[in-house]
């Protein structure tokens, strides 16, 4: 089942990503620790498809800088949301990693 959170895309004083009131970073790192990092995502703004993946979430270190960005499928999801902060954006995502009822503010998710 996916899992759909919209908002304006801030990052915050702690380097995480928050959509609305629900910390997207959070949501990453769990699915990242978790022994299945499998996450089907897609990022929208408005119509417009910011970045669509399917596959395993690793981890890679930037150049020449000691900063790791998230990946799937070898595409940067990092780039698109650092790119994306100040934006109303909607991420509709699936990882059996994460359960709603784990993520904070979960009742802010809607499941399509």
């Amino acid at each position: 089942m996916y899992k759909t959170i919209s908002g304006i895309l801030t990052y915050d004083d702690d380097g995480n990503y928050v959509v609305g009131n629900i910390n997207f970073s959070s949501i990453l790192d769990k699915i990242y620790y978790a022994n299945n990092n499998h996450l089907d995502i897609k990022i929208y703004e408005g119509n417009k498809i910011l970045y669509i993946e399917n596959g395993n979430l690793y981890r890679r270190k930037a150049d020449d800088i000691n900063i790791y960005d998230y990946h799937v499928c070898g595409n940067n999801l990092e780039n698109v949301l650092f790119n994306s902060v100040g934006k109303f954006v909607t991420i509709e995502f699936f990882a059996e990693a994460v359960i709603v009822r784990e993520v904070k503010y979960a009742e802010q998710i809607t499941t399509t």
